[in-house]
């Protein structure tokens, strides 16, 4: 008996711990979203960054002043925002960035003044629930 019971404390104690971690994860995500802040929270929305970030994965992002090379990024491009990686530096104002699942850079060059942030935080797997509410 005192072997269940030991077994049904740890389960219990491993669920309260889960259940307190996603609440902090989503506490902090929110005050992301909604406080000014120099963070922002996106969900990864592809594989292109495989096997660094995943499909599904949130990444918190920073507005930095400086870029360099492996640094993963978030920047606009034609009103579209790309997550990926600089592969080169051409000043420091201009870089060439390209996915870690493909080994072909990009076919645009990446203006500092296009970049959004740099990543400094992921969450695995917690974006799952961002993509099923936008139906992605």
């Amino acid at each position: 008996m005192s072997f269940l019971k030991t077994n049904e404390d740890e389960a219990s104690l491993l669920k309260y711990t889960c259940m307190i971690v996603i609440c902090l994860i989503v506490a902090y995500s929110l005050a992301v979203c909604y406080l000014e802040t120099p963070h922002f929270t996106a969900t990864i929305l592809s594989d292109s960054m495989e096997p660094t970030l995943y499909r599904g994965d949130i990444v918190i992002i920073k507005k930095e002043n400086i870029y360099t090379e492996q640094d993963i990024i978030a920047f606009n491009v034609n009103d579209d925002i790309y997550i990926h990686r600089i592969i080169a530096s051409l000043d420091g104002e201009v870089f060439r960035t390209a996915g870690d699942k493909t080994i072909v850079p990009d076919q645009w060059a990446v203006e500092k003044n296009d970049i959004l942030g740099r990543i400094v935080i992921v969450i695995p797997k917690l974006g799952y629930v961002n993509l099923w509410l936008a139906g992605k």
